[in-house]
């Protein structure tokens, strides 16, 4: 009986490593197909329409930049600019021990959510295909580095990417909710601080991230290695 044992708990956990192993093969945002979700999930989320020029939303956009613009300090770029990094440790550097210390193959799995997340991201951007805030007015003067000339705007994919870490997170210690998306929040508006991006993008990333996120968790790999990295989480977790 007890061998019967054995070899169930081993297979149990031969698959799992298997699942892993084929839910990392992307890399550190490399993925170049999808696999938790397909493009038609991401092409479903239904978003805001992008504010029209003329309207209260992008008037209140621009409006919220030129004040950022005119009062933002020193610090506040320093910190906007330290969080162009979308690495898994660089927005939650308490867990960066956590992340460093986990098996290659948990590692990874971390790595494909963010990869994953990052493909579907540019999905939504083409399909929204708004331009940066500081190329439709040309005296907002972002204080961090500037993405690249062809990177569209909506939805944020820092604050999507920090949101869906978070949320992911929240699954795992439900009881620091609040502090992991407090962090995204953050990690987000500084994108806005920064002046790369308008406020409806970081809205529409929360918002991307949410949809997403609760796709994901539909997907039997996603939820198994999910629930593999359990074994993992700091011992003085809440």
């Amino acid at each position: 009986m007890k061998t019967n044992i054995s070899i169930t708990l081993q297979f149990s956990a031969l698959i799992v490593s298997v699942l892993l192993v084929s839910a990392c093969s992307g890399g550190r945002r490399t993925a170049t197909s999808l696999q938790y979700i397909t493009e038609a999930d991401v092409l479903s989320v239904k978003l805001p329409e992008v504010p029209q020029a003329g309207s209260a939303l992008f008037e209140s956009d621009f409006k919220t930049l030129h004040e950022w613009q005119g009062t933002r300090t020193d610090d506040e770029c320093n910190l906007a600019q330290k969080d162009i990094n979308y690495d898994f440790r660089n927005i939650f550097p308490k867990l960066k021990s956590f992340y460093d210390n986990l098996p290659e193959v948990n590692r990874q799995f971390l790595d494909s959510v963010g990869a994953e997340t990052w493909l579907s991201i540019k999905i939504a951007q083409e399909k929204y295909n708004r331009r940066r805030p500081y190329m439709t007015d040309p005296t907002l003067l972002p204080c961090i580095d500037k993405p690249s000339k062809k990177s569209m705007s909506y939805p944020s994919g820092h604050a999507t990417l920090a949101r869906v870490y978070a949320l992911l997170l929240t699954e795992l210690m439900p009881g620091r909710r609040s502090e992991f998306l407090t962090r995204a929040d953050n990690y987000g508006r500084n994108r806005i601080v920064g002046g790369i991006h308008h406020p409806t993008d970081i809205e529409a990333g929360r918002r991307f991230a949410n949809a997403l996120f609760a796709r994901y968790m539909q997907n039997k790999l996603f939820r198994a290695n999910l629930n593999n990295l359990r074994q993992y989480l700091p011992k003085n977790r809440i």
